[in-house]
């Protein structure tokens, strides 16, 4: 899915080639910070823990001790041809109740990393995937599974943000069945069926979909 260290050293790589400073600054225009630490900490200094189900209960708590800063990804994700970058935050220490895997989606200016908008996504296991939409403006794949009482549960999200808000669209031409396993690699999302026997658990495959990035579906569903 999303490699981890490469796309922050890329990032820190790019802003000390451009000669930022170690400055956090208070305006707009003003350098963003290099190190990794200090990268990590500008944002989440400016996450709304408020809009956090998770971490709004608890207030007393340093973000720090919450979350941890997964990877950084550049891209448009606001509007067409935006000047952004995404930060994945996970969750340190979530209750089975939020999620495990709890998941932070922090999106930010691109140069100067300032807080845009934020969508946390739980379940016991998370996968996120960005993706390309013909309008220049990125899609994100939420896909996650939790397990009660030895049952495993998947679902599905594709989001886009309009207008400030995070909207799920649907992105599936026919719909697939109701307990269906996903996963999600290089533009093709292969379904599976669950089959339950004597405690064990196999997966019957059941079709690959591709995503179109001009209508914003995955096609190809066969029954």
């Amino acid at each position: 899915m999303i490699r981890k260290p490469v796309f922050i050293l890329i990032l820190l790589a790019a802003l000390v080639l451009s000669g930022c400073q170690l400055n956090k600054g208070d305006k707009d225009s003003d350098p963003v910070i290099f190190s990794y630490a200090a990268v990590s900490q500008r944002i989440m200094d400016q996450i709304d823990r408020n809009l956090d189900d998770y971490l709004m209960y608890e207030p007393l708590r340093p973000l720090a001790d919450l979350i941890r800063l997964e990877t950084i990804m550049y891209g448009s994700f606001t509007s067409p041809n935006a000047s952004e970058c995404v930060a994945i935050f996970k969750c340190t220490d979530a209750p089975h109740a939020v999620g495990l895997d709890r998941t932070l989606v922090v999106v930010c200016t691109a140069d100067n990393l300032k807080w845009i908008s934020q969508y946390s996504y739980g379940a016991d296991q998370v996968s996120l995937a960005l993706l390309d939409g013909s309008d220049h403006q990125q899609c994100f794949l939420f896909i996650g599974s939790s397990t009660f009482q030895g049952i495993t549960a998947t679902d599905i999200q594709v989001l886009q943000i309009q207008e400030g808000e995070w909207i799920v669209i649907n992105v599936f031409e026919e719909n697939p069945q109701a307990d269906a396993v996903y996963s999600y690699s290089d533009g093709a999302l292969h379904i599976f069926h669950p089959l339950y026997e004597n405690g064990d658990i196999q997966y019957q495959y059941i079709n690959t979909l591709r995503w179109d990035p001009a209508e914003k579906v995955f096609t190809g569903i066969s029954g």
